[in-house]
């Protein structure tokens, strides 16, 4: 992997959850920075119920000492993006490919 192609700055975000005193369940998300080289897939607008939504596919290369799962979400140029498949590169490249899609709020 060459160190050079992650010029991109992201936020990983891992849940974690927890009752409060009246027993409901909180999820809190604690993350942390890395670098990452950014693909961008495919994009469109869909109309579901008279709303529009982006569906954008982004692929998000990183370290694979990185310790990460599809629970977990990225933070990157001010978008959620959550986590549809990891995929661990052969072993000279040394990195992880993540494929995300954009999360609408």
């Amino acid at each position: 992997m060459r160190a050079g192609l992650l010029r991109n700055k992201i936020t990983i975000q891992s849940p974690t959850k927890s009752k409060n005193g009246y027993g409901e369940v909180k999820t809190t998300w604690t993350g942390f920075d890395c670098r990452a080289q950014v693909q961008y897939q495919s994009g469109q607008m869909k109309a579901t119920q008279n709303q529009i939504f982006n569906t954008d596919k982004i692929y998000f290369t990183i370290y694979d000492k990185i310790k990460i799962d599809e629970s977990c979400r990225i933070l990157f140029d001010d978008n959620k993006y959550k986590i549809d498949f990891i995929k661990k590169n052969p072993w000279p490249a040394m990195s992880k490919t993540i494929e995300t899609e954009i999360v609408n709020e």
